[in-house]
This record gives C-alpha cells, sequence and structure tokens, in this order.
C-alpha cells in the first residue's frame, strides 16, 4: 500500500468529522478546509503548518484591512470605487509583504483573504476555523503515517 492511501483514507474520515462538526458548531466549513489545502500546498509537516498559518492568517489580516478602508473611502468615492480601490491596496500588500520570509507563501494570503471575504468579513470565525484546519491538515497526514506504519509492520 502507497503512502497515498493512508492520508487518502484519514483526510476523508476527518473531512467528514469536520464538516459534519463545523457546521454543528456554526464554524465556517469551507475556511477549514482552505486551511487545510494550504497545509497540504505549502508542503505538510511543520514547514507547512507554519506556513498555512502564518500565511492564512495574514491574508484575513488584509482582509480586514481591505474592509476599513472601503468604510473609509465610501463616503468620498462611492461604494465600488471604494472597494475597488481597497481591495488594489489589499491585493497588492499581499504581494509585498511575499519579502518577509516567513510571509512569502502568496496562495496562502491569498486563501485567508478569500476566506475572510467567503464568512461575510467575520474576522474570528474566520481564524478560529482556519487554524483548526490547519491542525486538521496535521493530524491527517499523522494519522496517515500511522496507517501507513500499521501496514507495513503487519506485511513483516
Amino acid at each position: 500500500m502507497r503512502k497515498l492511501f493512508p492520508i487518502a483514507l484519514s483526510s476523508g474520515i476527518i473531512a467528514a468529522l469536520w464538516a459534519t462538526s463545523s457546521a454543528n458548531l456554526q464554524m465556517s466549513t469551507f475556511a477549514g478546509f482552505l486551511a487545510w489545502s494550504t497545509y497540504f500546498a505549502a508542503g505538510g509537516g511543520k514547514k507547512g503548518f507554519k506556513t498555512a498559518i502564518l500565511n492564512n492568517l495574514s491574508g484575513i489580516c488584509w482582509g480586514a484591512v481591505v474592509v476599513l478602508l472601503t468604510t473609509s473611502l465610501t463616503p468620498y468615492i462611492g461604494d465600488i470605487p471604494a472597494v475597488g480601490v481597497a481591495t488594489a491596496i489589499g491585493s497588492a500588500m499581499v504581494i509585498f509583504q511575499s519579502k518577509i520570509s516567513f510571509l512569502d507563501y502568496i496562495p496562502g494570503a491569498f486563501i485567508g483573504l478569500s476566506a475572510f471575504f467567503a464568512t461575510g468579513s467575520k474576522f474570528m470565525p474566520t481564524v478560529i476555523a482556519m487554524i483548526t484546519g490547519a491542525f486538521l491538515g496535521v493530524l491527517s497526514e499523522k494519522l496517515g503515517d500511522i496507517l501507513h506504519l500499521d501496514y507495513l509492520k503487519s506485511k513483516k
């Protein structure tokens, strides 16, 4: 059995538990899945976890800045132009922050930014769901490793 199958099995089980429990707890299911995806896209392990957390959270913060800028600019230039200007600034800052070594995973920051908007700009619910999702990535990888090792031991 290749290692891919145990990780797929563990991810499927954990995904089912997350989808039902997050819905029951009124948490953002998709924000958790987005962070989980970021964890694996960033390479998994300790580095993937750190990268997912830092970059997803920075994106959420830039989302909050975009909302504040939009609110501040709207009385002067109108709703739609304010959204455009604020979004341009937030998106540019996501790119500029990549010059900082621990915030250099641009997709992770954009995922956090997008998740923030997708939750209706709810800061703490997005943060909690994305931190949980990154932990779920670790859990699914570790459980996959355990299943794989158990299988290898049973073959000896």
